[in-house]
Formats: C-alpha cells, sequence, structure tokens
C-alpha cells in the first residue's frame, strides 16, 4: 500500500510506504499553482483507483491569505502515481473545477450520498463556502449541498449521516466556534446515481480536525 501526503508548502504530493514509513516518491502539482507560485493543497482522499487531492489555491500576498480563484481537485491514477486528466477534451491535464473556492475542509468519499464532498471555506469572514459534491468516476462537480450563508457562519468541518441530513460546524466572526456548534442541516434534493463502492490498499493523508460529534 501507499499513503499520499499533500504538502501546503510545496508544489508536490509525498507517495510513503505507510507501514515503514520510506518514501516512495512525489507527484508534481506545480500546473496547478496561481501566481504566488504554489498551488496550496489541503487534503486528499483515495476513491477505488484515483486519489483526489484539495487544490485551495491561495493569494498568499494578501491579509488571511484569500482565495486567487481556480480551486479544484487533483486526480491521481493510484497504480502508476500519475496525474490524471479530468476533462480529455481540452488540451492539457486538467483538474476538477471547483463550484466553490478554498477547499481547506475534510475531503472524503461519502457512502450514504454514492459522492466525494468537499468542504470549501471560501474567503474567511465572507459567506461564499460550502459542501460540494463531486461525482468520482465522471470526475465533475455535481452540486453545492449547502452554503456557508445558510450554516450562518465559516464553514470548518462536517458530516453525513444519511441521504437527506448531515452535521457542520462552523464559526463566527471571530473564528470562535459557536456555541451551538453541532448545526444539523437538510441536503437539497437527492443523490441516487449508483456508484459501486471500492476497497482500497492506499490511503490519503491530510490535515487532521480534532472534533467531538454529540
Amino acid at each position: 500500500g501507499k499513503a499520499y501526503i499533500p504538502r501546503d508548502e510545496l508544489n508536490s504530493v509525498l507517495v510513503v510506504n505507510p507501514l515503514t514509513g520510506s518514501q516512495l516518491g512525489t507527484i508534481d502539482l506545480s500546473m496547478f499553482a496561481d501566481s504566488d507560485g504554489t498551488p496550496e493543497m489541503s487534503q486528499c482522499a483515495v476513491y477505488g483507483s484515483l486519489a483526489f487531492v484539495a487544490v485551495q489555491r491561495l493569494d498568499r500576498t494578501q491579509p488571511l491569505w484569500p482565495s486567487a480563484g481556480g480551486s479544484c481537485l487533483a486526480v491521481i491514477n493510484v497504480p502508476t502515481n500519475t496525474l490524471v486528466d479530468a476533462d480529455p477534451n481540452t488540451p492539457g491535464i486538467d483538474a476538477i473545477d471547483l463550484q466553490l473556492e478554498n477547499p481547506f475542509g475534510d475531503l472524503w468519499f461519502d457512502q450514504t450520498l454514492n459522492r466525494l464532498l468537499v468542504v470549501c471555506s471560501g474567503e474567511f469572514l465572507v459567506l461564499d463556502g460550502g459542501i460540494e459534491a463531486i461525482q468520482p468516476l465522471t470526475m465533475h462537480s455535481d452540486r453545492v449541498l449547502i452554503t456557508e450563508e445558510e450554516l450562518s457562519g465559516d464553514l470548518n468541518a462536517a458530516r453525513i449521516v444519511s441521504p437527506t441530513l448531515g452535521y457542520a460546524i462552523v464559526n463566527d466572526a471571530n473564528f470562535n466556534t459557536k456555541d451551538e456548534s453541532n448545526y444539523n442541516f437538510v441536503i437539497r434534493g437527492s443523490l441516487q446515481l449508483d456508484i459501486p463502492n471500492t476497497t482500497t490498499s492506499s490511503v490519503a493523508v491530510g490535515e487532521a480536525f480534532s472534533i467531538k460529534w454529540t
């Protein structure tokens, strides 16, 4: 097996053996960098033979590092450790374009919805983020499940517990977790396309959250 480690300060994903810790190589994501020279990777999730890496694309020259635009999910072929073109109809190697910006939070495959879900924070102190659903087989953004405006705060983390219900942790304008930190929300619509469940010997490593759900 292997583990994929996104590195925020560098332009490449580190590939390691999770049992021995030995380095197996790197995967260059510099093509997805913005004008400051780094793509700012955050999370990674594996689905079947594909690994998805959240590319934030932040402007480090500005306070609070706002989004430079063009946030995306880079796709890696796990057996070959090479980038996958998410849109073969256009020149070059494309990532999955996100509808929202700054995929700062959780990234995971949710078996309840049969979708890859990504928590996008947008710009901090601006209610422009949300939870976005990605179709991992066709490699395109499916829809936005819930927005920060609907949650009334900056989104940090979320989990889905049923096809119609989820929970989220949000911050207020002072970056404090709101007292009623476990927000429940209703998912708009339904996602019923059949995607077979898969297993893999590869894992993804991202930034850890210390969360206690109640």
